[in-house]
């Protein structure tokens, strides 16, 4: 009889079927006053929207360290696989990732001028 009046407690994120965890959003909902009521399932929609995010950068990620022929995911591959993304780009556009590095981009105008400078004879001697 003891058996039937004991229950096993599931958790909010167990039962959403997500991996970030729903109570925690909803504390953050509830103690951030962004709302006088808030409901549950807004908690349960952000953490799936915040999962898919997750896994959609991670995924796009993992192929460019495959491409690059490393093991671990950088903060550089997590940057390259946002900016290779157009709406990821488009929604992490102010984001700034820490120890990413910067995209690799000459000016047009830059090549240019170095081709018509390495071409000119007196530009590649400095010892006159």
């Amino acid at each position: 009889m003891e058996s039937a009046a004991h229950t096993t407690r599931v958790t909010k994120s167990k039962r959403a079927g997500t991996v970030i965890p729903v109570a925690r959003i909803e504390r953050k909902f509830r103690k951030g006053h962004y709302a006088k009521r808030i409901s549950t399932t807004s908690a349960v929609y952000t953490a799936a929207v915040l999962e898919y995010l997750c896994a959609e950068i991670l995924e796009s990620a993992g192929d460019i360290t495959s491409e690059s022929k490393r093991v671990r995911i950088t903060p550089r591959h997590i940057m390259l696989a946002i900016e290779n993304d157009e709406e990821l780009k488009e929604l992490l556009k102010d984001v700034q990732i820490p120890e990413a590095g910067v995209l690799s981009n000459i000016h047009p105008v830059l090549l240019r001028a170095q081709s018509e400078n390495s071409a000119h004879p007196a530009a590649l001697s400095q010892e006159l």
